[in-house]
């Protein structure tokens, strides 16, 4: 079995999870701020609120950085080192300060003191998608990173990855690394 391939897979539906939630909750919290007035309606976002936040947001957002942990581990903690994974790595962090603040105005809300209007809530609304196009941008295109190590070496450069153990020895050519190495793989 391929463990990296498993723990990846594992850490893109967690990453998933987490992104639709930190999207959706401040869209939930227009809805609540510009319908405070009405009781039976605010505590039904009251509800949809804490559920998604405790029972989908947080042990998805638990399981993103455990399940990107177990990869570090797997391909070894030097890519640390690399300059795309540190710019990641603070745009992930970034994400979770984000987490706990929307946490913050769930519980203002839950308590009848938030103070911020629904415009509010609609403009920060905009931060976690700007965060996930940035994240996707440098894990994809990280060729354009200096110390970015290329699985394989490609003529047009467009398609680089962290060296993986697990890769080594297969075979090359011109395409993306996911055909050759998928391939590779498939045949372990």
């Amino acid at each position: 079995m391929n463990y990296y391939l498993l723990f990846k897979s594992l850490h893109l539906i967690a990453v998933i999870s987490w992104m639709a939630g930190l999207l959706y909750l401040p869209r939930i919290f227009v809805y609540h701020v510009e319908n405070i007035n009405d009781q039976n309606s605010s505590n039904i976002f009251k509800t949809m609120e804490r559920k998604l936040y405790f029972y989908i947001m947080t042990p998805a957002m638990f399981l993103s950085w455990f399940f990107g942990f177990v990869l570090f581990f797997i391909i070894g903690f030097d890519v640390l080192s690399t300059t795309w994974i540190q710019f990641k790595l603070i745009f992930v962090i970034l994400l979770t300060f984000y987490h706990f603040y929307l946490g913050y105005f769930l519980s203002k809300l839950r308590s009848n003191k938030n103070t911020k209007t629904s415009r509010f809530f609609r403009i920060i609304n905009e931060v976690p998608t700007i965060l996930l196009i940035l994240i996707v941008f440098i894990v994809i295109f990280c060729v354009g990173i200096p110390d970015a190590k290329p699985l394989v070496r490609n003529p047009h450069n467009w398609c680089a990855r962290w060296q993986h153990p697990e890769l080594n020895n297969r075979p090359t050519g011109p395409h993306c690394w996911d055909a050759v190495s998928y391939t590779h793989l498939r045949a372990h």
